[in-house]
C-alpha cells in the first residue's frame, strides 16, 4: 500500500514516473476489485495498492493528470466535516489545524493558501472517474482518545454527510494512522460500520 496526503502539480511528472516504475513491478490493483484479491480469486498473485489522505483539493487534478493517464485507480480517504464550500476560509483554516495541531500561528499563515480540503463537487469528480472515496475520521480524530459512544457518534454524523452525497462508504482510515491513534475498542466499534479499516503503520502488514 502507497500512501500520499497533498498532490502538489509541481512533482506530477515524478509522480507519474514513480507510479509508472511501481505499475510495472507490483500492478495496481483498483480498490473495487479488494474483494475479490482476499477470495484469493488471484491465486497467489501480489498487488500494489494507492491511497491518499484528508482530501487535499490538490488530489482532483492529481487524479486527473496523474492517475487517469496511468489507468490507476485509487482510494481518498476524505474528512467529511472539512469537505469545503467555495469561498470557506474558515473552513481552510480549520483544515490545516486539524491536520497540524500543534504547529504555530506564523506556520499556519505562511501555509494557509495550501490547505485547501475538496469540495463537495471535486470528491463527487474524482468518484466519477472511478475511484473509491473513503472516511478518515469525522474532524481528523485521535480514535485511541474517545469513547464508544463518542466513536460511535462521529461515524454516523460523517456517513450521513457521505449519505447526502450518495456515496457508500467501505473504507476507513484511522487519521493520523500511528499505533497511539486507535486500540482494540476502536477497532471493534469499527467494524461494525466499514468493511476494511486501514492504518498508517509502515513496515510488511501479515494475513
Amino acid at each position: 500500500i502507497y500512501n500520499l496526503h497533498s498532490t502538489s502539480r509541481n512533482y506530477f511528472k515524478k509522480y507519474k514516473s514513480f507510479l509508472e516504475k511501481i505499475n510495472m513491478e507490483e500492478k495496481f490493483i483498483a480498490p473495487d476489485n479488494i474483494d475479490d484479491f482476499f477470495k484469493q480469486k488471484y491465486g497467489g498473485e501480489s498487488f500494489s495498492l494507492l491511497t491518499l489522505d484528508d482530501g487535499f483539493a490538490n488530489n482532483l487534478d492529481f487524479a486527473i493528470q496523474v492517475l487517469e493517464p496511468l489507468n490507476i485507480k485509487a482510494i481518498f480517504f476524505i474528512i467529511p466535516n472539512l469537505i469545503y464550500k467555495k469561498n470557506d476560509r474558515e473552513k481552510c483554516l480549520k483544515f490545516f489545524n486539524v491536520l497540524y495541531p500543534k504547529k504555530n500561528k506564523r506556520i499556519r499563515e505562511d501555509l494557509d493558501n495550501q490547505f485547501i480540503p475538496l469540495s463537495k463537487k471535486n470528491v463527487l469528480e474524482i468518484k466519477s472517474y472511478g475511484h473509491t472515496i473513503g472516511m478518515h475520521g469525522f474532524n481528523h480524530e485521535k480514535f485511541s482518545e474517545l469513547n464508544e459512544k463518542e466513536i460511535a457518534k462521529v461515524i454516523k454524523k460523517g456517513l450521513i454527510i457521505f449519505k447526502n452525497l450518495n456515496i457508500e462508504i467501505k473504507h476507513f482510515a484511522y487519521p493520523f494512522g500511528d499505533k497511539t491513534s486507535f486500540n482494540n475498542k476502536s477497532n471493534n466499534i469499527l467494524k461494525k460500520y466499514f468493511k476494511y479499516i486501514h492504518s498508517g503503520i509502515r513496515g510488511s502488514n501479515y494475513f
